[in-house]
């Protein structure tokens, strides 16, 4: 074996170790790259709420339910008025999924309180399966998520009450709180509340 030989060879193996290494670091760099555009997906997923810090509005959050529940219908304050005054025997399954706190201040007439998924299951679960069933919170976002939830399990006829009891509250719509009328909400906290109604906040002046 000659010396050009042991040269050649020698050659080889560098040529080897340098396309090991620099597949090693395209590798690299792709996963590199992979977890960067899960983390600017993720940034753009939060956007919206993280932006509504400075600034609620209920064109934000439409587009938010919206874009997190599409599979959710959504039943307007309106329609739902006229369901209840219709009493035509197929009245919805009202549920408030607020905090217990939120409820006692005021909620909407015939309403029952589920804040849990096992509460609001065992509450559906008394109901016919052709009764519809609306949830609300204060804006739309808590009950959404809770109705999809609610769909998973396969429960039909299921939707959002549009706006919530922020917005029934705010078309001056009846309130109930220990059975009888009241005209203030709890507005959930500082940030949200600005979408109810300064007159309707409990420490609004007379």
């Amino acid at each position: 074996m000659g010396i050009n030989d042991c040269d050649r060879r020698g050659q080889t193996r560098l040529c080897f170790v340098r396309r090991l290494a620099s597949r090693q670091a395209l590798k690299l760099a792709v996963a590199i790259a992979l977890v960067l555009i899960a983390q600017v997906f993720i940034i753009d997923r939060t956007a919206l709420p993280a932006a509504q810090k400075d600034s609620v509005t209920w064109d934000a959050v439409f587009a938010w339910i919206q874009r997190d529940w599409p599979e959710v219908s959504q039943m307007s304050t309106r329609e739902h008025a006229q369901r209840m005054a219709a009493n035509s025997g197929v009245t919805p399954l009202l549920i408030d999924v607020r905090t217990h706190e939120e409820y006692k201040v005021s909620h909407l007439p015939g309403a029952i309180w589920a804040e849990t998924p096992s509460q609001i299951a065992s509450a559906v679960r008394a109901a016919s399966d052709q009764k519809p069933v609306v949830l609300y919170c204060s804006v739309g976002v808590r009950s959404s998520r809770a109705a999809a939830k609610l769909m998973e399990s396969g429960r039909g006829n299921v939707f959002n009450l549009q706006g919530s009891i922020f917005q029934w509250a705010n078309e001056d719509r009846p309130l109930m709180a220990n059975g009888r009328v009241v005209h203030v909400v709890h507005p959930y906290s500082e940030r949200w509340g600005v979408l109810l109604n300064p007159q309707l906040h409990p420490n609004a002046p007379n």
